[in-house]
């Protein structure tokens, strides 16, 4: 296992847990969430606790490439479209959704969205080198 491979392992085992926290808090303390955020009626958190299913999904797919890295590869392609799809959802919310001047919620949207966008880059960076292997092994 290169030091590559190690390091993809912990973001993908660290991936695992942010995503799976993030969704267990929207879809158990979808109201709180809902007000720190200011978006929606109060009495309607319906929309987060949907919200929070996708990244619980995508943490469970991060999980089973942590557990075996080369056997999902085609799993690392999927969340490299769905880490891609964040900073677009995110761009959204922050100038579209988010109500009244620019305040530190936008500045965490902003940082989540460069973040996820890192993330992403890494996972293709990764996949390019494990093609190279398959290709120089086969």
């Amino acid at each position: 296992m290169t030091i590559m491979d190690k390091v993809m392992r912990v973001l993908f085992f660290a991936a695992f847990i942010v995503d799976v926290a993030l969704g267990l808090i929207c879809v158990f303390f979808a109201q709180e969430v809902q007000i720190i955020l200011n978006v929606g009626r109060e009495e309607e958190p319906a929309f987060i606790r949907i919200l929070g299913l996708f990244p619980i999904f995508v943490g469970y797919l991060y999980y089973l490439i942590f557990c075996d890295q080369r056997k999902y590869l085609v799993l690392i392609q999927v969340t490299v479209l769905e880490r891609l799809s964040y900073p677009i959802l995110l761009s959204a919310e922050i100038f579209y959704l988010l109500p009244g001047p620019f305040s530190l919620i936008h500045l965490v949207f902003s940082a989540m969205a460069l973040i996820t966008l890192f993330l992403a880059l890494m996972q293709v960076y990764y996949l390019i080198q494990l093609n190279q292997k398959v290709i120089l092994s086969g």
